[in-house]
Order: C-alpha cells, then sequence, then structure tokens
C-alpha cells in the first residue's frame, strides 16, 4: 500500500477536536469518524474493525500552538518578530495569532510554513508506521 502524502496533509488541514481521520491499512482509504460530545454516534467501519486501521495524528499531536512558535525565528521583521512573541507569551490562541499575521501581511507565510511542518509530520508517521508514500 502507498499513500499519498497530499492526502494526509488535506486530513491535517481538516483536523480538530471533533473530527478523527484514520487510514484502513489495507486500502490506503482515509476514514472520518466524528466525536461530538453528547452525541452518540452509529458504528462504523473504524469501530467495528479497529485493527484495521490507524489513527491519523490528532490536532493535538500537530501542536500547532508550538508550530507557531517555531515561526517566530522565520519572520524577518525584528519588530514584527518581537511584538508576535510577546502574543506568544501573552497565551493567544492560534486562532487570534493567525489573525495578527494576516494583519502583519504575513499569513500566507505562516500557511506555507505550516504546510512544510505538516508535510514533515505526514512523512515521519508514514514512516514510523511502515507506510510507503509518494510526494
Amino acid at each position: 500500500m502507498t499513500v499519498q502524502i497530499e492526502e494526509l496533509l488535506k486530513a491535517f488541514e481538516l483536523n480538530n477536536p471533533y473530527l478523527k481521520f484514520y487510514l484502513n491499512k489495507e486500502t490506503g482509504r482515509m476514514a472520518l469518524v466524528t466525536e461530538i460530545p453528547g452525541d452518540e454516534h452509529a458504528d462504523n467501519e473504524v469501530t467495528a474493525n479497529p485493527d484495521a486501521y490507524l489513527k491519523l495524528p490528532t490536532q493535538a499531536d500537530l501542536n500547532l500552538p508550538e508550530m507557531i512558535k517555531g515561526f517566530v525565528p522565520m519572520m524577518k521583521d525584528p519588530q514584527q518578530r518581537a511584538t508576535f512573541k510577546a502574543s506568544i507569551e501573552d497565551g493567544k490562541s492560534v486562532s487570534q495569532l493567525e489573525k495578527e499575521l494576516k494583519d502583519m501581511g504575513l499569513v500566507q507565510f505562516w500557511y506555507t510554513f505550516q504546510r512544510m511542518e505538516f508535510r514533515k509530520i505526514a512523512k515521519k508517521w508514514c514512516d514510523d508506521n511502515g507506510i510507503a508514500y509518494e510526494e
């Protein structure tokens, strides 16, 4: 089985606390399971055959708050870098930080950086799980 890195990246981008993505070990197809608190979801293929699936990294595994800290040294303007670092230290949420980057004209640069980091995570996940992949 060979997976497309782009498919993994799409799952990473859609990641949130209520969506869990799984990869079928045999077919390489993605499966999505919604986990909304208080909502009894029906049985699905993943819960019926858990050994047939590998769970993709979750939002917590992707750790966007840490990732955004790694973006700070990439900022060329020292004033923007200092301001943004202070916002991170003040505990602003990722969405607030992304708005700040948008206001600075750097949000596309952040998304490019984030996608490169997601690609690294996807490749490592494949390597760790013995899965062949294509770019």
